[in-house]
């Protein structure tokens, strides 16, 4: 096991910091993010060539860090091609798992297979066009793909699992840096009903995701106690920040989605049949004082934004309660409208990126948003079998599955990936790294970091504690 990703005293607090420091760095000299991101994938090669690949590989370190990295180098017009991050961690895997020997999962394997005949049938007009059609849409499904079959059956131990969770935690440290230091004074802002721009730089539904997926770890990893710092106020701070910027995004889909998260993950815990009275009295606190804090944050946002916030999660405009057309922003037209494509061309398809096409046709030109009915609109019959594999995987990995550790963080990846892919479709990596979540194992067996077994331990699961998983 590589030395160089334990912590025994390399506070998280300290790189933490740092990262706080980039982003006030990267507000004003934007142009750094490309030696950043750059730099993060030509480690990440290095390393997933040249670690061992019988202990943890620090590739997958760099794979994390940058999903987190992904929107700071939008956000910044980086220079790095759009769907760079994407292709980037699928490359990295991809090194690690052909030198760990390649274990296949056919169905992983099959769903990605199915897609690529409608590639075929992707006309953007041009050559150039074409491939950016192509790319938009499966540079999401690959890196999905290449994810999972490194993780399948990837035994890691906890200590060094926190440690990727810290890595994909540091550049939303960041990001949110640069929206505090970017965002115009709030009191000038004119909050309106639909998402809001000024305050997320970039896209709004991406920009609440990301910080969406920071509150589950930050989430997690208080209740676990998984001490992704060495101070627990830390991270409190670090997720109150979260949901602040991630609430004035005005963008509904990613705090409901930190949300939804770590409830169900919470009632698994407190259903689960062998878990000790202390951590089910210690999740009803936990959700105690989360719900005091969160509905005071949310109360004072709501202040600033003159009721403004609450009209938009309530779905009330101008004193009327909007349809649900509406309130989902259009995404239930888009579903009636690929729904429609899929019956008139269930067969193939109107191929990879057509669907915004075929939609304009019936007067709604836009591109893809829900990429389970885009998978049947744009791949037909393959894009059911491919919807299917996607679906059923990780429910028969979570029947299958007795480690409850195993299973928090199976449902924390699956339920964040597939609400991610409900509003954004695939626009981003680390929802599609997250699935990958579904198929790891988590062992007990550490290296030099002890701590992290002591909080384990608190989980009174035999299977969790069981040094042969």
């Amino acid at each position: 096991m590589t030395n160089s990703i334990t912590y025994r005293r390399r506070y998280p607090e300290i790189l933490a910091g740092l990262h706080i420091g980039l982003g006030l760095v990267f507000a004003f000299m934007p142009s750094l993010t490309f030696l950043i991101g750059l730099s993060a994938f030509l480690l990440g090669i290095y390393w997933a060539l040249t670690d061992s690949v019988t202990g943890m590989n620090r590739g997958l370190l760099a794979a994390a860090y940058l999903c987190g990295l992904e929107l700071v180098l939008r956000l910044s017009r980086s220079g790095l091609p759009h769907e760079f991050v994407k292709y980037a961690v699928a490359l990295i895997l991809l090194i690690m798992w052909i030198r760990s020997g390649m274990r296949i999962h056919p169905g992983i394997l099959l769903y990605f297979l199915l897609l690529l005949p409608a590639a075929l049938l992707s006309n953007g007009g041009t050559l150039e066009e074409t491939r950016q059609l192509i790319s938009a849409n499966l540079s999401g499904p690959l890196c999905l793909t290449v994810s999972s079959l490194f993780l399948y059956k990837r035994k890691i131990p906890i200590n060094h699992f926190v440690g990727v969770l810290r890595w994909l935690l540091y550049p939303i440290i960041a990001l949110v840096t640069i929206l505090i230091v970017k965002t115009p004074d709030l009191a000038e802002i004119d909050f309106g009903y639909g998402s809001n721009f000024q305050t997320s730089i970039y896209g709004p539904n991406q920009i609440s995701s990301i910080l969406g997926l920071g509150i589950i770890i930050i989430g997690l990893g208080l209740l676990l106690k998984l001490r992704l710092f060495k101070w627990s106020w830390v991270g409190l701070i670090i997720g109150g920040l979260f949901l602040f910027r991630g609430l004035l995004t005005f963008s509904r889909g990613g705090i409901v989605t930190a949300f939804v998260v770590l409830a169900l993950v919470y009632l698994l815990i407190l259903f689960s049949s062998k878990v000790s009275v202390g951590l089910r009295v210690r999740v009803i606190l936990f959700v105690a004082a989360g719900i005091f804090v969160v509905y005071n944050l949310f109360q004072y946002t709501n202040d600033l934004t003159e009721n403004a916030l609450f009209n938009r999660y309530a779905g009330i405009r101008e004193g009327r309660q909007l349809t649900a057309e509406t309130y989902t922003s259009g995404r239930s037209k888009i579903i009636e409208l690929d729904w429609d494509i899929f019956k008139e061309n269930w067969v193939l398809g109107v191929g990879v990126g057509m669907g915004k096409a075929a939609r304009a046709e019936e007067g709604y030109e836009i591109i893809a948003h829900v990429e389970f009915t885009r998978m049947l609109a744009e791949h037909g019959l393959a894009g059911v079998i491919s919807l299917l594999i996607l679906i059923f995987l990780p429910v028969l990995r979570f029947v299958r599955e007795v480690i409850l550790l195993n299973r928090i963080f199976l449902v924390a990846g699956i339920l964040f990936c597939f609400s991610f892919m409900l509003h954004s479709a695939t626009r981003i990596a680390a929802p599609m790294f997250m699935y990958g979540f579904v198929f790891i194992q988590l062992i007990t067996q550490m290296g030099n970091d002890k701590s992290s077994t002591r909080s384990f331990a608190r989980v009174k699961h035999q299977a969790v504690v069981n040094p042969n998983v």
